[in-house]
C-alpha cells in the first residue's frame, strides 16, 4: 500500500475514533441523554401517528369487524409471549443450579422489564435478585448473566442471518437490490459469521466464565428458540387470515427480523407500519392484517403490565438499584449495544 493512502487511512481512523468517543461521551452528559431520549420519542410518536393514519385510510370500523376471532391466535400469542422466561430458565437451571420454579418468576419478571421499562433493565433486575438468592459472589453472578446476553445476541444474529439467506435464495423473499448478486452477498454474510464463531471460540475462555460445552449448549437451545418462535409466528398469521400463500407470510416475517434488528427505532411499531403498507403487495386483506398486528401489541403491552404486578407482588421485592447493580455489570463487561432482538416482541 502506498505510504500516502496508508497515512490518509490512519488519519481516516484516528478521526473516526476520536467522533466515536466524543459521541459516546456526549451521549452519557444529562444534555445528550435528554436529546436522545427526546429523538427517541419523536421518532415513536411518528410512526404510531402513521400507523393512525394508516389505520384511519383503512377504515376503524372493517379493522374492528376483523378483529382476530379464532381461539388459536390467542393460544399461540400466549406461548410465544412465555418462550423466552420458559428457554432461560432452562439455561439458567444449568448455570445455577436451582429449581425451575424458584428461577422462572424472576426471569418472567426481567423479560418484563426488559420489554416494558428500559434495554438491560431486567439484567439489572437479576443481579440483585441473584444477590439474595443466590450463595454466590456478586462478580460471578454479574459473569453469568454477562455471558447468557452474549449467547442470546449470537443466537438471534446467526439466527436472522441463516433464515434471511434461507428466504431469499428459496425464492419466498424477492430482494430486487440483491438482484445477480444473491450468492455473493449471501456467501460474504456467512463467511462472515463464520469468522466471528472462529474469533469466540478462540478466544472463548477471554469471554465466558461458563464452560465451553454449557455455552454451545445455550447456543443451540436460544437458536432453537428463534425457530421455534418464527414457526409459531407463521402460524398464528395463517391460522387468523386463512387463504394467503406461505410466500406472504414468509416476506411478513422476513420484515419483521429486520425491522427488530433496528437500533434506536422502535422494532414493534415500525413493524405496525411496515406491515400494513406491504399488505397489498402481499395480497392480505389489509383490514385484517390491521387488526392482528394492532390486537398482538395491546395484548403485548397489556400481559407485560398485568405478569409485571403479579410477579411483583409473589416477588415481594422492589425495583432494582439501578446504580449500584449497573455498575457490577457495566464492570463486568455487559454489551452496551442493542444486541437482542427479545426485548421488543414477545420472543
Amino acid at each position: 500500500m502506498p505510504p500516502t493512502v496508508r497515512s490518509l487511512l490512519l488519519r481516516l481512523r484516528r478521526f473516526a475514533r476520536r467522533t466515536t468517543e466524543r459521541l459516546k461521551g456526549w451521549a452519557g452528559t444529562p444534555q445528550g441523554k435528554r436529546i436522545l431520549s427526546g429523538l427517541q420519542r419523536g421518532v415513536t410518536i411518528a410512526i404510531l401517528g402513521y400507523v393512525v393514519y394508516q389505520v384511519t385510510t383503512i377504515g376503524w370500523g372493517q379493522v374492528w369487524n376483523a378483529l382476530p376471532t379464532t381461539p388459536w391466535f390467542y393460544v399461540i400469542f400466549l406461548v410465544m409471549y412465555f418462550l423466552l422466561p420458559v428457554f432461560q430458565t432452562i439455561a439458567y437451571r444449568y448455570i445455577w443450579k436451582r429449581p425451575y420454579r424458584e428461577l422462572f418468576p424472576a426471569l418472567l419478571k426481567s423479560a418484563v422489564y426488559n420489554k416494558e421499562v428500559l434495554n438491560y433493565s431486567g439484567e439489572v433486575y437479576l443481579l440483585s435478585w441473584g444477590r439474595t438468592r443466590l450463595d454466590r459472589a456478586t462478580s460471578e453472578i454479574a459473569h453469568h448473566i454477562k455471558d447468557n446476553t452474549i449467547i442470546s445476541s449470537a443466537a438471534s444474529t446467526l439466527n436472522a442471518v441463516l433464515i434471511l439467506a434461507i428466504l431469499v435464495l428459496s425464492g419466498y423473499v424477492d430482494v430486487p437490490v440483491l438482484s445477480g448478486q444473491t450468492w455473493f452477498y449471501i456467501a460474504g454474510g456467512l463467511v462472515g459469521i463464520v469468522a466471528i464463531l472462529a474469533v469466540a471460540f478462540q478466544f472463548r475462555h477471554s469471554v465466558f466464565k461458563i464452560s465451553t460445552t454449557l455455552v454451545f449448549g445455550i447456543l443451540a437451545l436460544y437458536f432453537f428458540r428463534f425457530l421455534l418462535l418464527q414457526g409459531l409466528q407463521v402460524t398464528q398469521w395463517a391460522v387468523t387470515v386463512p387463504g394467503i400463500a406461505l410466500s406472504s407470510w414468509l416476506t411478513l416475517l422476513a420484515a419483521q427480523i429486520v425491522t427488530k434488528r433496528l437500533p434506536f427505532i422502535p422494532g414493534p411499531d415500525l413493524f405496525v407500519a411496515l406491515g400494513l403498507e406491504m399488505a397489498g403487495a402481499m395480497a392480505v386483506p389489509e383490514a385484517a392484517l390491521a387488526g392482528v398486528l394492532l390486537v398482538q401489541r395491546v395484548l403485548d403491552k397489556s400481559l407485560g403490565l398485568f405478569i409485571f404486578a403479579g410477579v411483583s407482588w409473589f416477588d415481594r421485592s422492589g425495583p432494582p438499584s439501578m446504580d449500584d447493580e449497573a455498575d457490577d455489570l457495566a464492570a463486568n463487561t455487559l454489551p452496551t449495544a442493542e444486541t437482542d432482538l427479545e426485548a421488543t416482541t414477545p420472543e
